[in-house]
This record gives C-alpha cells, structure tokens and sequence, in this order.
C-alpha cells in the first residue's frame, strides 16, 4: 500500500491538481484528501482539471481510500418489502442506497472487496449472487453453487490477473466451488468444483472476523477439534490465484499456549483480519478485557498492539473485530450489540495507538441484518 508521501508527491501538480487563487496545487491536493467521498464527487463540477483528479487518478483514489473506509450494511424495508443495501461514512452517513427486489430474510451472507460487495443466498438456481459496485451502484445477478448445505463466501481479486473471484465452502459436506466474476455480469460464468480444505473450518465460520482476504489469499479459521496439531487460532488458507488449499494448516501465534501452562490463556475470540496488507489475528482475552493483534510478517508472527478495550468499548460488547488501520496508524474496531434493543446495533470505534485512547469518532448504525467493510474508493460516482 502505497504510503501518504508517496501519493502526496505523485499528484499531478500541474494539469489535475491545478491551483486556486494563492494556494498551490499540493496543499489543494492534500486538503482534498480530508473531504468525504460524497462531498468529492460533488467538486467534479469545479473545473475539468478537478474531474480529472476526482474520477480517474489511481494515485488520488488510493490515498483517499486509505483515509476514508466505508461501512455497508443491509437493510429491510416494512413498507416496500425490500432490501436495501446502504454504504455509510464513519460519521454514520448514507452515501449510497442500492435497492434490491427481494426481502432480506433470503439473503443469507455479505462479503466485501475493494469497493466492492457480494449477497449471497444458499441454494442453487438464478441470481444466488449478487455483485455491488459500491462506486457506481451498478449490481449484476450471478448464479448459485450446487451445494447441499449451508455454505460460505469470501470474495477476493488475483493480483496478476485482477480477476475478481468468489469462494464458496458447503461447511457441512466440505465442498468447495470457486466462481469467476464478471463486473458487468455477461456471459455465462460457471462454478468450478474444487478439492476440499485439507481440515474442517471451525464451526463459527459464518460470524464476521472467521476468516478474511489477504493479497490473493483466503484464510479461514479451522476446527480445532478436527485433528491433534491444530489449535484455536490454527488456518487453512485457499490461493484464489492457482484455487488450490495449501496442504499444510499454517499456525497461529500462540498455538498450544491456548491450551497448556499453569493458567491457560482463555480468550473470548479469536478473529482473523487483513490489516495495511498484513494477514492479523485478533485475540480478545476475556479476563482481562483486552485484545492482542499479531501480524505475520514475511512469515513472522509480530504482536504489534495490546489494546485494552474498555478504552474504547462503553461497556463490554459481544465480538470485537478490528477492521482497518489508517495512514496514521490509528485503528477502526467493530463490535455488536443485540441485548439493549431489539434491532442490532453496529458500533464503530477508532483507537489512536500513540495516546492509547479512543478518538471522538464514533459511529452506531441500527436496524441492520448485515453488514460489511468497504476499503476501495467510492470516488467513481455516476
């Protein structure tokens, strides 16, 4: 990922980034990447030169993503019978409604990639899968896996070839069937069977933060009760590239720590996340409120944060995930909360790793039946 200076420097000062009355091209360039998304794409009307810098530089897009993620959460309409498919910023406003002609009771799982984002319903037959450009709101229908049971989806993109590709795994008989997509949904793409993962994935795989994509890679959590050697925080990982399982199960940080010693370290999840680039583990012990985050580094596990998470949490909310880590290095966290009302309640919070505290940024979304992360820009608006 490419850092601020490197972006700041590669800014066309001189044709996209034009200046203003006195202000020179690159402090325009650098106020602009503190404006919200929605706020952008109103400024494509400023001159040619803003449309330019606003719609179509990589170098832009990729440093204002870098700032700005964006959270996606579905939605039911009561009076419609609808679904709706919203993209929030971290202030918790709308930025985009996607409107989908089916109820939100058939849609059955949400993943996301880039500015990207795929519902999914189990089954087979038509439009199973539907792909969002959460940048255009254009969605394409795709169809299902032949599956026997109930089955879950990671969507991921090969570097070489910059092919979006959706992973599907029947949990209960073990299949695994990878589908090529389409942006435009043309074509008749079909589902290839592939082998199975070497061993089961845990039984929670369908919660957020079981499994996560990191630079062509599917990691999934596995069954520690599958086989002698694998542990709470042992993975399997899927090359979206080559689709083939990697025949050895890789080992988390801590391994058998989680089970032996004098006191055992209990925990009360154990989540897997891609951070800045990096395959991380999250480990959130329940004892002592706090959360752990390893990242693996050129194959090297490094704990990089202890965080405690009364810090940051008013109170102690179910599942803490960390979702994102920003330029400065300030982290965003994700956790529900299903028991103070009776619709769920996503609450988004950013520790600042310097001061150890939590920033005033705070967003709670309600009402939702899923939700999901986008990291790429939503700077391509229509």
């Amino acid at each position: 990922m490419a850092s601020q200076e490197a972006c700041s420097t590669a800014a066309p000062c001189g044709t996209a980034a034009s200046s203003v009355g006195f202000l020179p091209a690159d402090v325009i360039y650098d106020v602009l990447l503190h404006l919200p998304a929605k706020t952008l794409c109103r400024f494509r009307a400023v001159s040619r030169s803003w449309r330019s810098l606003l719609t179509t530089d990589p170098h832009f897009a990729g440093a204002h993503a870098s700032r700005h993620p964006h959270v996606v959460a579905l939605f039911f309409d009561e009076k419609d019978s609808r679904c709706h498919a919203d993209t929030f910023d971290l202030s918790g406003n709308r930025i985009r409604r996607v409107t989908l002609n089916e109820s939100s009771s058939a849609i059955t799982g949400l993943c996301t990639h880039g500015n990207l984002a795929c519902l999914t319903r189990n089954g087979v037959g038509p439009n199973r899968v539907r792909l969002i450009n959460l940048a255009t709101g254009v969605a394409s229908a795709f169809p299902g896996p032949d599956v026997v049971g109930i089955a879950v989806y990671m969507l991921g993109q090969v570097a070489s070839s910059g092919e979006h590709k959706l992973l599907c795994v029947d949990v209960g008989y073990e299949q695994c069937h990878v589908l090529v997509l389409g942006l435009g949904g043309g074509g008749h793409p079909r589902w290839r069977r592939k082998e199975s993962p070497p061993v089961r994935l845990t039984h929670y795989i369908f919660f957020a933060g079981h499994s996560a994509v990191v630079q062509g890679t599917v990691y999934c959590l596995a069954d520690p009760h599958s086989d002698s050697g694998i542990y709470k925080d042992s993975m399997v990982s899927f090359n979206l590239e080559t689709e083939e399982w990697a025949p050895t199960v890789l080992a988390g940080p801590l391994g058998d720590r989680l089970n032996s010693g004098r006191r055992p370290l209990v925990y009360d999840g154990i989540s897997l996340a891609e951070l800045s680039g990096y395959l991380v583990t999250a480990h959130t012990d329940e004892y002592t409120w706090s959360m752990d985050l390893w990242f693996l580094v050129e194959g090297q596990w490094c704990k990089r944060h202890h965080i405690w998470l009364n810090v940051i949490f008013d109170s102690l909310h179910p599942r803490p995930v960390p979702l994102f880590v920003f330029d400065d290095g300030r982290i965003l966290l994700r956790a529900y909360d299903e028991f103070k009302t009776m619709k769920r309640l996503l609450v988004l919070r950013v520790y600042d790793t310097t001061t150890k505290t939590k920033t005033g940024e705070t967003t709670d979304i309600r009402g939702w039946s899923a939700t999901g992360l986008c990291k790429g820009s939503l700077l391509l608006c229509p």
